[in-house]
Order: structure tokens, then C-alpha cells, then sequence
């Protein structure tokens, strides 16, 4: 007899520590945690995106002043190298060209 006694004073403890208020606290409780993990989680997410959107536009302006660079550095050098053929083999500078102009239907001129 002493044995139930003990275990029927346990069950109401039990039946009063979870009592369809406790559990209805608990699980709003929980949702409020979930839903602010979540929302934290997206914050953070949110803010990646935006940091590696922005390197790699910094590194798409890098890249094409790296080609401009190389651009001009290999036009100089190809200029420097054509002068110094020029001087090689003795041209001489032209300032004005003046072109043949054929006029009609004219294959040959007399």
C-alpha cells in the first residue's frame, strides 16, 4: 500500500509539472527561438552575399585595369621595337599621302 501511495503522489507531481500550460509555454518558446535562429541565420547569410558580390566586382575592376595595363605596356613595346626597325632600314617619315583616285569605270588611264 505504502508503494502506491508513493507512486500515485509521483504521478501528480508529474501531471503538474507538465500541465498543458508548461508545454504550451515550452512550445512557444521554442518557436520564438526557431524563428529568430532563422532570422539571424538569413541576416548573416544576407550580409556573405553582399561581401563576396562586392569582391568580386573589386576583382572585375582589377582584371580589366590589369588588361588596360598590359595593353598599353605591350602597344609601347611593340612601338619601341618598330622604331627601332624603321631607323634599321633607313625610311624615311611620310607626313602627307596622296592617292590615285581612278574615276568611272576606267580599269587603265592612258
Amino acid at each position: 500500500m505504502k508503494k502506491n501511495s508513493l507512486f500515485k503522489k509521483s504521478s501528480k507531481q508529474v501531471k503538474k509539472f507538465f500541465n498543458v500550460t508548461f508545454l504550451s509555454k515550452i512550445g512557444a518558446f521554442t518557436v520564438l527561438f526557431m524563428l529568430g535562429f532563422y532570422l539571424f541565420q538569413v541576416t548573416e547569410m544576407t550580409k556573405e552575399i553582399h561581401v563576396v558580390r562586392e569582391y568580386d566586382n573589386e576583382m572585375k575592376r582589377i582584371q580589366e585595369k590589369s588588361r588596360k595595363t598590359e595593353y598599353s605596356f605591350l602597344r609601347a613595346n611593340s612601338l619601341s621595337r618598330a622604331e627601332d626597325f624603321v631607323e634599321t632600314m633607313g625610311f624615311q617619315k611620310v607626313n602627307n599621302v596622296h592617292h590615285i583616285q581612278i574615276s568611272g569605270t576606267q580599269i587603265a588611264a592612258r
